[in-house]
């Protein structure tokens, strides 16, 4: 399925979340992709990857780079990947109509850590113009390999990708998953330049 077929089937995906809050899609990995993530060797864990921008492109490069450290992989499986996580992002983009985002990369080897679930919400990201946090805002989160997030009041089938409403009124309770095979997870906030430059600031400051 084309790119512009794809968003057209899901494009009633904003309209669903106001009214549901949280939404479960199929990503519609090609069969390339398939096979990179079954194939794909993850031996170890190297820190977060975080990415404040709107350029795909360097995206899908940095990430690349990003998933040498995994393991031993081929050229063509660190491709599929990156380009899979890569189209998650712009797609997210074009439904919600923004330039900007910022996607964090996560990798976890098995362990009981996440056994008892870690419940929590989500705060809000993104703040307006006049630096007050934007009431309707909604995050991504899709894991390409292993278990999905777990939501309590909500289902998420391996292999989805999942949106969902953030912010202090957020019901949304989830946690990780538990990790019993490798994962590759990914977490994906929208919005316009200023506002993702304004989150990369704000988040700088408090590390």
């Amino acid at each position: 399925m084309m790119d512009a077929e794809r968003l057209k089937v899901q494009e009633s995906i904003p309209d669903r979340l106001k009214k549901e809050g949280t939404v479960a899609f199929d990503v519609n990995a090609t069969q390339q992709e398939e096979e990179a993530i079954r194939t794909v060797s993850i031996e170890s864990e190297p820190e977060d990857f975080d990415y404040y921008g709107s350029d795909m492109a360097e995206l899908e490069a940095l990430l690349r780079h990003h998933l040498q450290r995994i393991g031993s992989n081929s050229n063509e499986t660190l491709d599929a990947i990156s380009k899979l996580i890569t189209r998650t992002v712009g797609d997210m983009k074009t439904r919600f109509q923004q330039t900007s985002a910022w996607t964090t990369v996560r990798i976890f080897l098995p362990s009981d850590i996440f056994d008892a679930p870690r419940w929590h919400s989500d705060g809000h990201y993104v703040k307006d113009e006049g630096g007050e946090f934007i009431s309707e805002e909604y995050k991504l989160e899709f894991a390409p390999k292993g278990a999905p997030t777990r939501f309590r009041n909500f289902s998420v089938k391996e292999g989805q990708a999942v949106i969902y409403r953030v912010g202090e009124r957020e019901t949304n309770a989830h946690s990780e998953p538990e990790i019993k095979t490798p994962r590759i997870f990914t977490s994906t906030i929208v919005g316009s330049h200023a506002q993702i430059e304004e989150l990369q600031r704000r988040f700088s400051s408090q590390e």
